[in-house]
């Protein structure tokens, strides 16, 4: 009932007509009411919404939005949590390449390469070859953070910078003299043979005759 007796007179249920909000309780009183609040409510009839976001309970510059009894953390980029507390590690996801080093930024991260490759993920093999870095004609080979020179016939060497002399094989036949020169040789034949290599006999002839060879010739 609205009324009920008192000391005075009769007391009136101010509950009748539920003046607390929000899913309150009302408890009659003598002379008023009470309402007991559900949690993020307050107010006498319970008619404010609690702002759980003062003071702002996001951390690294999240954006907090207040809820019933609550909160939800809008997070910037890079970050994650209930309360944008945690800083994601982009380097879980092993970006870097080529056994590159990977190091967490906010939001980011960076790739420290090994020699030999560059790249923002060192995804590229770094070129070493230069048009001088092989000799003589040498035919240069990438490698990783190196190089391999192919030399053509006549040379050697790591950058085919070395003459072979081609007379250390004594290529010249029949008492043919050897005379090394660049990248080749030449058979000085004698009396009565000619051919690169001094190999073929002929009519005797009154004077020694040169001819050059082709390494290759020998091999």
């Amino acid at each position: 009932s609205e009324r009920s007796p008192g000391r005075n007179g009769i007391d009136i249920n101010e509950c009748v007509k539920n003046p607390c909000d929000n899913g309150a309780t009302c408890q009659n009183t003598i002379g008023g009411y009470q309402c007991a609040c559900r949690p993020g409510f307050s107010g006498h009839n319970c008619e404010t919404d609690v702002d759980d976001c003062k003071p702002n309970p996001c951390s690294n510059g999240g954006f907090c939005r207040d809820e019933v009894d609550g909160f939800a953390c809008a997070c910037l980029p890079g970050f994650r949590g209930p309360k944008c507390e945690e800083d994601i590690n982009e380097c879980d996801s092993n970006p870097c390449k080529n056994g590159a080093n990977c190091t967490d930024c906010v939001n980011s991260y960076t790739c420290t390469c090994l020699p030999g490759f560059s790249g923002i993920h060192c995804e590229n093999n770094t070129p070493d070859c230069t048009e001088s870095s092989c000799f003589n004609g040498g035919t240069c080979v990438d490698g990783i953070n190196a190089f391999t020179c192919v030399c053509p016939s006549g040379f050697t060497g790591i950058y085919c910078q070395y003459d072979i002399n081609e007379c250390n094989s004594r290529p010249c036949l029949n008492g043919g003299t050897c005379q090394d020169s660049y990248g080749t040789y030449k058979c000085a034949c004698p009396q009565g043979y000619t051919g690169l290599n001094c190999q073929v006999g002929r009519v005797s002839t009154a004077r020694s005759t040169w001819t050059t060879a082709r390494p290759s010739s020998t091999q």
